[in-house]
């Protein structure tokens, strides 16, 4: 394959300005806690400085992992953010806080999380889901698990096999009895694909936060020409446009790149943008609330990158600056144990070491 064009150098002006942003993003994430014995008013005069500064926080931020190259074709982060109001971020953080110091969650409300996400609008379901993350799963043993995750652990039946249940509850003549056979049939095969998707899914976000480890890993000095370059490359992978450039030297690739195939090209990169910013998104999560994210259809990276609520960042960043390290850590840690005995259960020996290695070496940003 041809070597790739040199990265794009950063003027000295831009990585000043880096700098300034990179200092004033660290002074935001230091704001003093108030003394125990502080009176209402001023726990209510932080709380909405607490606000303010949380919704100031994605602004900087954004300008920093763009390595102060707005407009970037990388797709990689946020839009721009606008400053949101802060009762808006403050009303869904109320709500979910509520849930700080409750119990945990008790091992048999999985098959439930796992079985469907939580009604209502992008809004409500984002702050059921950042509930949970507050509460964590009870710490139960792998024989806990297992009974629980019973009705998952059922191998997928063959198409042969739902045929045949459909067929004998269509020769059913009694109604009420042939509807509680169809039903079997269907819970029967729900419960497997459960089973299967909820696995696969941990296994596909292991990967995708060790892509958005490594996409994250390149910002500022040289990031624009690695993120185009990698843009570009995909896309010449695709299997349609691959044919298409087979054989031909870089001059002509990339004359066919800006030429014929540009309109194609831009395209496909702002259909992948989002899958992009979704995956950083899931990234930067596991990095606020540990392994946790990877227990929860609800983050499952093809839904954050198309149902999210317009303040969705601002709430989860400003719940994750308002929760204390410590707590973080131990609800990571927990979750780990809950993660393995869950993969130990819906998979193989192997599947739960593949996830132990991750937890390893992938240590979240804000607990390490």
């Amino acid at each position: 394959m041809p070597t790739q064009p040199p990265l794009a150098e950063s003027t000295p002006d831009e990585e000043l300005l880096l700098a300034d942003l990179s200092a004033v993003l660290s002074s935001l994430k230091r704001l003093r806690p108030l003394a125990p014995s502080a009176s209402p008013e001023a726990r209510s005069v932080r709380r909405r400085l607490g606000s303010t500064v949380a919704d100031l926080i994605p602004a900087v931020n954004t300008c920093v992992q763009q390595g102060f190259f707005p407009g970037d074709d990388g797709g990689d982060t946020e839009p721009a953010p606008t400053v949101r109001a802060p009762s808006t971020v403050l009303r869904r953080l109320e709500k979910i806080c509520k849930h700080d110091g409750s119990v945990p969650l008790p091992t048999s409300a999985m098959v439930n999380v796992i079985a469907a996400l939580p009604p209502g609008s992008h809004a409500t379901a984002e702050d059921a889901g950042l509930a949970i993350l507050l509460r964590g799963y009870e710490d139960a043993e792998l024989a806990e698990w297992q009974r629980v995750l019973e009705p998952l652990r059922q191998a997928l039946p063959s198409s042969a096999e739902f045929r045949a249940g459909a067929a004998k509850a269509a020769h059913q003549p009694d109604v009420g009895q042939r509807l509680v056979e169809r039903h079997a049939t269907l819970e029967t095969f729900s419960a497997a694909r459960q089973r299967s998707h909820m696995l696969h899914l941990i296994l596909q976000h292991v990967e995708v936060l060790k892509f958005a480890s490594d996409w994250c890993a390149r910002t500022g000095k040289g990031s624009r020409a690695y993120k185009r370059n990698f843009n570009r490359s995909t896309f010449r992978q695709l299997p349609h446009i691959q044919p298409q450039l087979q054989g031909l030297s870089r001059k002509d690739i990339d004359n066919q790149l800006n030429g014929p195939l540009n309109t194609e090209l831009t395209q496909w990169i702002r259909r992948n943008e989002p899958v992009i910013t979704a995956r950083n998104r899931l990234l930067e999560m596991y990095n606020h609330f540990g392994a946790l994210i990877l227990l929860d259809p609800l983050w499952d990276v093809a839904h954050l990158a198309l149902h999210r609520s317009s303040t969705f960042a601002d709430v989860y960043r400003a719940l994750a600056n308002a929760t204390p390290a410590h707590d973080r850590r131990a609800r990571h840690e927990l979750a780990s144990r809950v993660l393995l005995s869950v993969v130990a259960t819906l998979g193989e020996a192997d599947d739960a070491a593949f996830v132990q290695a991750f937890l390893r070496d992938y240590t979240p940003a804000s607990m390490s």
